[in-house]
């Protein structure tokens, strides 16, 4: 392992391995909430610097911190697409949403919200 690297190639594998099996319930999770079928892709471990993340890339977005309380220390951020929210949103109160009506408010926020404490609760 280099000096400039975190993890070894093990550690990044065992990441994925883990994120993988902790995904996969939360998809399970989230499937039964919205009432539709959540597949997942295999997740890519990349460790990189904050600096080099782009946030460009998801705006207009929706980030979610989850801080973890006991068993681990850390935090967990979900970052969604806009256009994502409007699908989960849509899906989990019923509603087929155009792009001028929907609307990142209290309500909308409150419920993604509400699937990402589900779908940690899962992991």
């Amino acid at each position: 392992m280099g000096s400039d690297q975190l993890f070894s190639s093990m550690e990044t594998d065992a990441i994925g391995e883990i994120l993988n099996i902790s995904l996969g319930s939360s998809a399970t999770s989230v499937s039964e909430l919205l009432g539709q079928p959540v597949n997942i892709t295999t997740p890519e471990v990349k460790v990189i610097k904050p600096v080099e993340f782009d946030f460009q890339t998801y705006e207009p977005a929706i980030a979610v911190e989850i801080n973890y309380v006991s068993g681990l220390s850390g935090k967990n951020i979900l970052i969604l697409k806009e256009s994502d929210v409007k699908v989960i949103v849509g899906l989990l109160l019923q509603t087929d949403f155009s792009d001028q009506e929907f609307v990142m408010d209290e309500m909308n926020v409150g419920a993604i919200c509400e699937v990402m404490n589900q779908m940690m609760g899962a992991s």
